[in-house]
């Protein structure tokens, strides 16, 4: 009786120059051996004798990376079991939930990906899902299923995991940059994700209630895996603690990784201990992961994909920034054990074949790319290592003075808009609106926001659903922050106050479905036309431009509306400001559409600041009796004009005032 795991099998790829230990069951008592052999030559052997259960562990050192390919031999004193075409090189565990998981079958661009890895040592071991409402194993299980996988296996590729495997096929790429040279380095990872998985799925049970600290944190949340209500979840039994560490870690116990690449953390966007706990998880993981699967312990480190800015708690509650703020915490403290890998300068895409689910952006090869680079950096010495962290936020004033540390020189993306997008500024009350940058120096810039004239907190790309972060450090987007450590941080999103945006991810909940996808910020009101307009404008921006669809007297305009995560919350201001061209002989009215009714004042020019430019003005308008209890569900600018050749209004810097 020889049994080994599947990932002993046929087309493995192991690390190279370092160890491994063979583990399997045999006949107790009986001794087994193992032997690396190239050519009938034997160059590296160990032995073990199983015990009382049968189980042993035979400890290897492996071959340095090559192409070229081996055999193990794993005998006992009756079976002997042979695996072929086994290589050596660099491989790293790829884990997490769904956006790990997400496979490339999902991911537009995926034939351009498997050409590119076709003919390429690249190899992958999948291990086998089990079932959501399937019986996990209660202790570790080294005989689930799975499989090798090389290049040439389009099938098998497609259902694994894409960001991973575009990581693999970018760094492989770097390790050998000669396509003729008949010797290189291979390259691969065990794609061992799940979606939907807390982080103490993936850790061993014995070690976490072992272990004060995180002991405790499962305590706090009544999570302590108990044998007698184990598998008892239903739907859900893939979320109990240790379940993955138990069904897709155990069966790549023995290997040895070069790191772990992370992507998980959607299950833990849900209030303040998930803030003050995942920190501790997430070091608590790095040390128990280094010490099983480390093939250089002194250089084993986690790299994380920050979560995308979704949708968890209610409007306004940044819980996905808490959450990301754990992982660069961590990163900033320890640089020598984790990484993260900012994604919120990516366009979101969805895919149809996975419903379109917003939760799930397909734009996983620049993800993967992006991953490849920073972990390039960092364990194979060529590039900016980290992305820029804010460092002191210091208020002088009217503004915040904001000093940042890392390698890169600071510099906005101007392709979309040239202000900084998602940066906000609040004052003591808490409330926060968008902030424009100046940039002072390679790492120091000045924040102010029309609204606050003495800033307490700053935030950058920390709310949910406001993508299209355009800050850079170097090579990768600024790292999201807030400075608010005192109060839950709540930031309703205002793309309108930016005329060169003229879409936002917004959040529309209706018969309890999230329908969460671009919309129009602006939208015309009947009989009105709109567009974005570069050849009136006040400044570097673009404006609005509202313009009637006849020459006709009568109302034409524009109106905003209001979003979970984007909501209109006009009660808590006095009114707003707004520079408008070509005014003359036109009335202008902010009208507020609520559920009891409406409310309108008129703009009129503001003292001091009439004669902008030529054509240009700045308007006032008062917004009268709001309340919490009668929310705003649209907020709409009405022009009135007659007898103009040109029956049009455009629009620039809408500004709320307390």
């Amino acid at each position: 009786m020889l049994k080994l795991p599947d990932v002993f099998s046929d087309g493995a790829l192991f690390q190279g120059g370092s160890k491994i230990t063979v583990n399997g069951i045999a006949g107790a008592g009986e001794r087994v051996i193992c032997e690396f052999s190239r050519n009938g030559r034997v160059v590296s052997a160990g032995s073990a004798v199983a015990g009382a259960g049968g189980n042993f562990a035979v400890n290897l050192s492996t071959p340095v990376p090559s192409f070229d390919e081996y055999s193990l031999s794993v005998r006992s004193r009756e079976e002997e079991r042979r695996i072929e075409r086994v290589l050596f090189g660099e491989i790293w565990m790829a884990t997490g939930q769904s956006n790990m998981e997400l496979p490339n079958i999902f991911i537009p661009g995926r034939d351009s990906l498997m050409e590119k890895i076709r003919g390429k040592k690249i190899r992958v071991f999948h291990v086998s899902h089990l079932a959501g409402d399937a019986d996990f194993p209660w202790e570790p299980d080294m005989f689930v299923n799975g499989f090798w996988a090389d290049a040439d296996n389009t099938e098998a590729m497609m259902g694994v995991s894409a960001l991973a495997l575009k990581f693999a096929q970018s760094v492989y790429d770097h390790l050998n940059p000669d396509i003729n040279a008949r010797n290189g380095i291979p390259f691969g990872f065990a794609d061992v994700s799940y979606g939907g998985t807390p982080i103490s799925a993936w850790l061993d049970r014995e070690a976490m209630l072992s272990d004060p600290l995180i002991r405790s944190r499962l305590e706090a949340v009544n999570n302590i895996p108990d044998v007698s209500t184990w598998n008892t979840k239903g739907a859900v039994n893939f979320q109990q603690a240790s379940s993955q560490y138990n069904a897709k870690i155990a069966p790549v116990l023995g290997m040895r990784f070069r790191g772990i690449l992370w992507y998980q953390g959607e299950n833990e966007c849900g209030g303040e201990y998930y803030l003050r706990s995942y920190e501790d998880f997430l070091r608590f993981l790095h040390g128990f992961y280094r010490d099983r699967f480390a093939a250089d312990p002194d250089r084993f480190m986690l790299f994380a994909e920050l979560i995308y800015n979704w949708v968890y708690g209610d409007s306004g509650e940044c819980n996905v920034g808490y959450l990301n703020d754990a992982i660069i915490r961590a990163a900033a403290a320890e640089p020598d054990k984790f990484a993260f890998v900012p994604l919120f300068d990516l366009e979101p895409e969805w895919s149809f074949s996975a419903n379109n689910h917003p939760i799930h952006p397909t734009h996983k090869y620049p993800a993967g790319e992006r991953l490849a680079k920073i972990v390039i950096a960092n364990v194979y010495g060529e590039g900016q290592k980290t992305p820029v962290t804010l460092k002191e936020a210091r208020a002088e004033g009217n503004i915040m003075k904001l000093t940042f540390s890392g390698e890169g020189a600071l510099r906005i993306d101007g392709s979309v808009t040239p202000h900084v997008r998602s940066l906000y500024l609040a004052g003591e009350n808490g409330i926060y609106l968008p902030a424009e940058m100046n940039i002072t120096g390679n790492h120091t810039a000045e924040v102010r926001a029309d609204g606050v004239d003495r800033p307490v907190n700053a935030a950058y790309c920390s709310q949910s659903l406001d993508p299209g972060a355009n800050l850079f450090g170097g090579d990768y987007p600024v790292a999201p922050f807030f400075t608010d450590r005192e109060r839950q941080l709540n930031i309703e999103a205002r793309p309108w106050y930016d005329t060169n945006i003229t879409s936002a991810w917004v959040s529309k909940i209706h018969d309890d479905v999230p329908d969460i996808f671009y919309r129009p910020v602006w939208q015309p009101l009947p009989g009105s036309e709109i567009c974005t307009d570069r050849a009136f404008r006040s400044s570097e921006i673009t404006s609005l431009r509202v313009a009637a669809d006849d020459l006709n007297g009568g109302e034409f305009g524009a109106f905003v509306r209001s979003y979970s995560y984007m909501k209109l919350d006009l009660y808590r201001f006095s009114g707003m400001t707004v520079d408008l061209y070509n005014m003359n002989g036109t009335a202008a009215y902010i009208r507020i559409i609520t559920a009891g009714g409406v409310i309108e004042s008129e703009f009129r020019p503001a003292e001091g600041d009439y004669a902008l430019s030529d054509g240009w003005g700045r308007y006032r308008a008062e917004f009268g009796d709001l309340s919490a209890d009668d929310p705003v569900d649209r907020m709409q600018f009405v022009f009135v004009c007659s007898g103009k050749p040109c029956r049009f209004v455009n629009i620039e810097r809408p500004r709320l005032f307390f």
